[in-house]
């Protein structure tokens, strides 16, 4: 009996093996405990660390010689993988000639992360090569929309491999449709997509009601919802239609006075569609939601001066989510999460947003176990790599239309002093963690940060997003002003204060 793959094996599977194996112990299993990334799904990583246990009669052959990498390569990766302890002691090796170094880019953030990414694959195919030898892994799925926008706008062709390129995920499709319903309510197709999305007890009968009577009176679909009194037969609906209505109304007057992040943060939440992912626990729509709303943020900041609109952005989004097929002549950058990418092996390969709270994902941070397997993850993108590896890190990252700071994964403190070129890309402007702030003087605050100018060590803020939270340090510095945070539900948090949308709070009104 042969068992592939004995690393990924649950107890069930476990105890099949074992069973059918007791008389004749006619068993050999294949195997590697550095490649067990899949507990989440209930893959059991001491099946293969107990298999000498379990069958002290069998015979083990170390497989350490490597077919696919550079010793660079796998120097780095065996560097990261040996501080794991639940795993078997192997030294890979191989007879590959050697290729270039490992490279290490600290970027400003994740916009000048996705740009120089783009940039090394555009040199990559400018020096010969081709678009399909390249590969760009992230550890989530709402990661790949800075990396997408960038390659789109230096037109590299690019395939989403084993999921769906951002704009085409159901729940920013949802998102964006009622978008689309607000801006124009003849868009027939949008309002078919969420009239009863999520469920709201609107009927495909009801609906078909709706546009049969939209399309004899001449009125478009949503003035007809507006006074559903007037269709026959939908007497049952109408209560529910109306809210519909309502919930459109309002949002169209979001819209309108506010900006493209209201609305979408407007629509998340009281649509119903944040208590269906909440009721679902879909962790990855709520990302790509929140990935939505920075988009939004992104797209408010560069029309700040009100010359922006909600029908300009869902164009421009419509733009970016048109994405050519692939020409097989030059072929195309494959995207993908790190898990989709096991198994698979690429000449090219860039790992993105390897920081803290990302790789290794913030639900690991104080479990051993959970901690190791985001190393053995890491290990796994990294050893995909045939001839380059480039391993890139943002100092700020967008959040739900907050620019945060962040810090570098500890993956990468483990990584070999030889064969690591460390390089950096953007601004060099260092905000220090330990910046302390004498209340006594005067801050040189920008004048276009007039507002923080009494802001001090010790204020009181309230954040929409985090809640009540203290300001240990302020700092301007680049035309921006940054400051740390900590707030009581979130820890501490560096923001740039001009994006956070923080509200100074007296502390008499909390008590």
């Amino acid at each position: 009996m042969l068992v592939d793959e004995y690393q990924d094996t649950n107890h069930h599977q476990y105890l099949i093996a074992r069973g059918l194996a007791l008389d004749h112990e006619n068993l050999c299993v294949t195997g590697d405990p550095d490649q067990s990334i899949y507990g989440w799904r209930g893959a059991n990583l001491q099946n293969i660390l107990q298999f000498e246990e379990d069958f002290p009669k069998a015979k083990v052959v170390r497989l350490e010689q490597n077919y696919r990498s550079t010793p660079q390569i796998l120097s780095a990766a065996d560097a990261v993988i040996t501080h794991n302890k639940s795993r078997k002691i192997k030294k890979l090796w191989t007879h590959n000639p050697d290729g270039p170094e490992i490279r290490v880019a600290e970027c400003e953030d994740n916009h000048t992360e996705a740009d120089f990414i783009a940039e090394q694959i555009q040199q990559h195919v400018g020096n010969g090569g081709k678009y399909s030898d390249v590969a760009v892994f992230y550890r989530v799925n709402y990661l790949s929309r800075n990396i997408e926008s960038a390659l789109m706008e230096r037109t590299i062709p690019y395939q989403v491999a084993r999921g769906v390129a951002f704009y085409n995920r159901k729940e920013i499709k949802d998102v964006i449709a009622y978008l689309k319903v607000a801006s124009n309510p003849m868009d027939k197709v949008a309002l078919l997509r969420i009239i009863n999305v999520p469920s709201r007890g609107i009927g495909k009968t009801t609906v078909e009601r709706v546009l049969a009577f939209a399309e004899s009176t001449g009125q478009n679909p949503l003035e007809v919802i507006t006074n559903p009194q007037q269709i026959p037969d939908a007497s049952r609906a109408v209560r529910h239609l109306q809210s519909f209505a309502q919930l459109m109304t309002d949002l169209k007057i979001t819209a309108e006075h506010g900006t493209v992040q209201d609305a979408i943060e407007f629509i998340v939440r009281n649509s119903g569609l944040l208590a269906m992912w909440s009721g679902a626990d879909d962790e990855e729509a709520m990302q790509n939601v929140d990935e939505l709303i920075s988009a939004a943020a992104e797209y408010d900041r560069q029309h700040a001066d009100g010359s922006g609109s909600l029908t300009d952005w869902l164009q421009q989004v419509s733009l970016v989510s048109d994405i050519d097929s692939v020409d097989p002549e030059i072929g195309a950058v494959t995207l993908m999460t790190m898990h989709a990418a096991k198994g698979l092996e690429f000449p090219v390969v860039f790992i993105a947003a390897i920081e803290d709270g990302i790789l290794p994902h913030e639900r690991s941070q104080d479990s051993r176990t959970e901690l190791e397997e985001e190393r053995r993850l890491c290990f796994v993108g990294m050893t995909r790599a045939m001839r380059s590896l480039t391993l890139t890190y943002g100092k700020w990252r967008d959040y739900r239309g907050l620019i945060q700071r962040t810090s570098q994964s500890q993956f990468l403190a483990e990584l070999p002093s030889e064969g690591v070129n460390w390089l950096t890309v953007g601004e060099k402007d260092e905000i220090g963690d330990d910046y302390e702030d004498n209340d006594d003087e005067d801050l040189d605050i920008p004048a276009s940060s007039e507002d923080f100018r009494r802001w001090r060590p010790g204020q009181l803020v309230l954040s929409p997003s985090f809640g009540i939270g203290r300001v240990l340090w302020i700092r301007p510095q680049s035309q921006k002003t940054y400051a740390s945070i900590k707030f009581a539900a979130y820890g501490e948090k560096t923001l740039v204060l001009e994006y956070a949308k923080l509200e100074p709070v007296n502390p008499e009104e909390i008590g």
